[in-house]
């Protein structure tokens, strides 16, 4: 990748996704849903001391380096958001803001820990060394009744409404260029999609974002590397999923 891209990925992505991330509570979702998990109607809220414990830890995930999100974090994205309304469930979910009043959340950032270039690399392997792997940042909200299978629906409509991307509207606007589904379940019901934006004529940058409902818990992963292909976080959602229970 070439260093000025590099340098307009780390600005796209500050603009795609901030040090955590939620789902929208209360965007419209389809009046005429089916009711996928069963369990939902009837789920009870999770308090937030609890949620706290089944987040990820190095003993979870070793090798990498975890973030939490503080209320700085937040501030950074009261910009961001979709110029279309219809595609701003897709922003929640890649943002530390929530769209109505949610339950109890906790979200964190897990990135790889970098590996050392070595000593005669280019200035350019050296900030690609630094950035590391890919980022994933995990989102936990608890939401009593139907609250989560709305969210997902909301997030599974806006990405069908939405397949022929969408421009962000903040300190730095940039265009999602296409969403898609990208196959991936798991949990009692979920939603995965595939953002591809365009950095420059030569480089393209992909973000995975998916949302798992467990119970009354939406876990939400967006994925997203600074230096390389994106993996999918499958490996984080399945083991989130195991400390849900």
């Amino acid at each position: 990748m070439p260093r000025t891209a590099v340098r307009r990925t780390t600005v796209v992505a500050a603009s795609l996704l901030s040090l955590a991330l939620t789902l929208s509570a209360c965007s419209e979702a389809d009046s005429g849903k089916e009711d996928k998990g069963g369990a939902q109607k009837n789920a009870k809220e999770v308090p937030a001391a609890e949620l706290a414990k089944l987040m990820l830890t190095k003993e979870d995930v070793p090798g990498h380096r975890f973030k939490q999100a503080t209320a700085a974090d937040l501030k950074q994205t009261a910009g961001e958001g979709a110029k279309d309304a219809k595609c701003a469930p897709i922003v929640d979910a890649l943002t530390l803001r929530t769209g109505g009043k949610p339950s109890h959340e906790a979200t964190q950032t897990i990135t790889p820990e970098p590996k050392k270039p070595p000593k005669d690399a280019s200035p350019e392997e050296q900030m690609k060394a630094a950035l590391g792997g890919t980022t994933v940042q995990i989102g936990l909200v608890s939401l009593a009744g139907e609250g989560g299978a709305d969210a997902l629906a909301a997030l599974e409509k806006a990405g069908q409404d939405c397949a022929g991307g969408f421009d962000l509207k903040g300190a730095d606007a940039t265009k999602v260029k296409t969403v898609e589904k990208d196959g991936f379940s798991a949990g009692d019901e979920s939603v995965s999609l595939l953002l591809t934006s365009d950095l420059d004529e030569k480089t393209t940058m992909k973000t995975y974002v998916v949302a798992v409902r467990k119970g009354s818990v939406v876990a939400t992963f967006a994925a997203l590397s600074l230096a390389g292909e994106t993996q999918h976080p499958k490996a984080l959602v399945e083991k989130q999923l195991a400390k849900l229970g």
